[in-house]
């Protein structure tokens, strides 16, 4: 995930200069890697603050959306964002569980399809 393409959602509604974006960005991704863990935000990579818009980001495209409304609401402080920001973020984090631990790996382990 680009984030370019992240920055130029966020201004869609909500203008930021770029230096409090990265930060927002950064402390966002953060944020998600202690809530739900590497594995299910960022994978097998390691997370650095980003330094451009045109560095490449190690997170989960399902958490997109779930970073824009954190870093829109971070800027306008608008209470809607932020509703948005916990219930996508948590539909990210099941969608990459599911992913990570589909039927297809339960019925492996031994368990029974019920």
């Amino acid at each position: 995930m680009y984030v370019k393409d992240i920055f130029e959602a966020v201004q869609v509604d909500t203008p930021c200069s770029q230096p409090k974006f990265l930060s927002y960005l950064h402390i966002t991704v953060q944020f998600l890697v202690s809530k739900y863990g590497e594995k299910y935000v960022i994978g097998k990579s390691t997370w650095a603050k980003p330094v451009s818009l045109e560095t490449d980001i190690p997170v989960e495209e399902a958490f997109f959306a779930a970073i824009v409304d954190n870093i829109a609401y971070m800027v306008s402080k608008n209470e809607d964002r932020k509703v948005d920001f916990v219930e996508e973020s948590d539909n990210a984090y099941r969608a990459v569980w599911r992913r990570e631990h589909g039927k297809a790996n339960f019925l492996a382990r031994g368990y029974y399809d019920v």
